[in-house]
This record gives C-alpha cells, sequence and structure tokens, in this order.
C-alpha cells in the first residue's frame, strides 16, 4: 500500500472507484463499504485510503485496534490461464466454507498489482510460487451489505 501510495495512477483509481455517499447503484466501492480512514490492525497490515481526506466512509470503528486476523495467500506453481481459473476456483472454496463458519475474508491484492512487488514476493516470500491472492481470514462483528447489480445488468440473455 505504501509503494502505491506513490503512484499517482494508482491513487487516481482508488479515488475513481470510491463512490460518495448515496451516489446510487454505480460501478465502485460505496461510501458505506469504506472506512472514513484505513483501519489500524495488530500487527499492522496496510489497507487502501477509499476516503482519500475527504469527509466519506463509515466512521463507526475509526479509533478501535483490530486483529489482522490469519493472512494467507493463494499461489500457483505456474502463472498461465489455467492456473488463474484453478486459482479462481480455489479461492471459491476458500470463500465458500469460511462462510458456513463465519470467517469474512478482506481481500489485499496491492502488492500483487504492481509487478515488480509481485516478483518480489514470488521469489523471496514463497518459495517460487506464483501469488494469486493474498487475503486476510478472521472474524468481525461486521454485518454489512454487499452491493449488487440486478442480474439484468449481467446476464447476457437479460439484456437487451
Amino acid at each position: 500500500q505504501e509503494v502505491q501510495a506513490q503512484a499517482t495512477l494508482f491513487t487516481l483509481d482508488v479515488i475513481r472507484w470510491s463512490r460518495p455517499p448515496e451516489s446510487g447503484p454505480l460501478d465502485g466501492v460505496p461510501a458505506e463499504a469504506y472506512p472514513r480512514e484505513p483501519v489500524t490492525t495488530e500487527p499492522a497490515f496496510p489497507q487502501r485510503d477509499y476516503a482519500h481526506g475527504r469527509p466519506w466512509g463509515d466512521e463507526s470503528d475509526r479509533f478501535t485496534v483490530t486483529s489482522t486476523g490469519l493472512v494467507a495467500t493463494l499461489t500457483t506453481l505456474a502463472d498461465r490461464r489455467e492456473d488463474w481459473i484453478a486459482a479462481g476456483q480455489a479461492l471459491q472454496r476458500v470463500l465458500l466454507h469460511a462462510a458456513a463458519h463465519d470467517v469474512r475474508a478482506a481481500f489485499h491484492t496491492q502488492a500483487l498489482e504492481m509487478t515488480h512487488l509481485r516478483e518480489f514476493a514470488r521469489q523471496e516470500l514463497l518459495s517460487g510460487e506464483h501469488p494469486q491472492m493474498i487475503m486476510r481470514l478472521g472474524f468481525t462483528p461486521d454485518e454489512g451489505v454487499g452491493v449488487r447489480r440486478p442480474i439484468s445488468e449481467v446476464r447476457e440473455d437479460d439484456r437487451a
């Protein structure tokens, strides 16, 4: 996160995806789904700053330090299209199992979005395996509702 915060294009992209309060059903992250200021975790685990100094976002837990939970990295031996599909299928199984046990997931793909950081993780931290997803798993009282498009907007046979 700290490396991306210094990259103007990444910062602008995060700003573009963070929506103001009551902005309607557009793509992006609604203000009620991100904190006004990134939440502090123990141990420290950087998070994206969606509000970016604007008076948006949820203030409910802004003074609470939360546990990082379990940090997990989903990896593949190679980095081909079929590996990405297999990683997606594995992620699906992990998330379904977690949901069945009231475990929440927070995705931290920042390090995978920059080629040099992804390669550093592969060579120095992951024994040569290719990182496909970094996530934190844990328990949280947050019962936030995810924003979803109507199915008619995403199914090809329902579109005009």
